[in-house]
């Protein structure tokens, strides 16, 4: 019997994807003005320092602010014509996933996102528990494209202490996902499955 994919257990993912489904709660609640059971019981120990900065950042956001992270509005590195498109961009972006962005607010808008990167690693902590590698790395290689495209850029570019911290957060994620990534790859390519 093969040992777990580069000694991770699963439990490891779904805490990530629990604090990227918190960050998103959270800032969702913000932008629409609704209450939610912020779902602390499944976030690991070690996470509740971030968990209490998160909920600060969110808490100094006007709601107004909160409403406006989207990648349309916050993503200078796009200019006016690509910005005009970008939230279908990230809409198909979905659809082509499987993934339905329905809801109170815009496709692009960062809870949303944070919501779809939350949903791919636990899709991977799942992978992960059955030990099929390959699902692993289509989930890890999801996360990590969608993190670098539209994650990334739009966090960075809504500069305030919230998406600062998502920024770090997701930027911390993929550090950890890349050596998996590249270690089951070449795993995948020598035994002819990639």
């Amino acid at each position: 019997m093969e040992k777990h994919i580069h000694n991770l257990n699963p439990t490891f993912f779904l805490g990530v994807s629990n604090i990227f489904g918190l960050a998103s709660a959270l800032l969702l609640s913000k932008a629409t003005g609704d209450d939610i059971d912020d779902g602390l019981d499944d976030i690991p120990p070690a996470a509740e320092k971030l968990v209490a900065e998160l909920k600060e950042a969110v808490e100094s956001l006007s709601t107004e602010d909160a409403a406006r992270l989207t990648s349309t509005d916050c993503r200078q590195d796009l200019t006016k014509a690509a910005r005009l498109v970008w939230r279908k961009t990230v809409e198909a972006f979905y659809e082509n996933h499987s993934y339905s962005a329905g809801g109170p607010l815009p496709p692009d808008h960062l809870a949303v996102q944070l919501a779809f990167a939350s949903s791919t690693l636990r899709e991977a902590a799942m992978a992960l528990a059955r030990d099929d590698r390959e699902e692993v790395v289509r989930y890890l290689k999801l996360f990590s494209r969608f993190a670098s495209v539209h994650l990334i850029p739009t966090a960075r570019g809504c500069t305030n202490g919230f998406t600062a911290l998502i920024t770090e957060l997701t930027e911390y994620t993929i550090e950890l996902v890349r050596p998996l990534l590249v270690e089951e790859i070449g795993r995948l390519r020598e035994a002819g499955e990639a």
